[in-house]
């Protein structure tokens, strides 16, 4: 997919990565829609790696989460990860989350802040959700251990 930079759109790409393909992120202004090329990860059960192209609209990102980047810079987590002696600095990113997956664009792409900015003010995402409700199949695995847990605690008391 081959587009040029124009007051439109908001590229935002990994130039490090050398693998097969761009992981990039498009955000197209005019028609409000966020393309991920090769950074997507399905929320279907049978999905293995990237999708190399998802196109959605704005109104369909439900959540945009700042890690270790903003006004959330993990106060804890940095703590934990300086006790342990680890550097974080490779860590800062933002997740993008949708029904149907999520991304995760690190700080350290070109254009990366553009890009943030524009989601948060553009997308408006809800503040619900979480992993558990955004992916269909961690509500089965949930009742499944719901189940297992109410077996054992009758199995234990009879």
């Amino acid at each position: 997919m081959k587009i040029q930079n124009d007051i439109n759109f908001i590229i935002c790409q990994d130039l490090a990565y050398r693998g097969p393909g761009r992981m990039c992120v498009v955000l197209d202004l005019t028609e409000q829609t966020v393309t991920f090329e090769n950074c997507f990860i399905s929320n279907s059960f049978l999905s293995v790696g990237r999708e190399v192209v998802f196109k959605c609209s704005f109104s369909e990102i439900t959540k945009v989460i700042d890690f270790f980047v903003g006004n959330h810079r993990g106060i804890l987590l940095q703590a934990m990860f300086f006790l342990g002696g680890m550097d974080t600095s490779h860590l800062r990113s933002i997740f993008v989350y949708t029904p149907d997956g999520n991304a995760r664009v690190f700080a350290d792409w070109k254009d990366f802040e553009p890009l943030q900015s524009a989601l948060i003010e553009k997308c408006k995402p809800s503040r619900g959700g979480g992993f558990g409700l955004d992916n269909p199949t961690m509500w089965p695995l949930f009742l499944f251990v719901f189940f297992l847990l109410l077996v054992g605690l009758i199995w234990i008391l009879v």
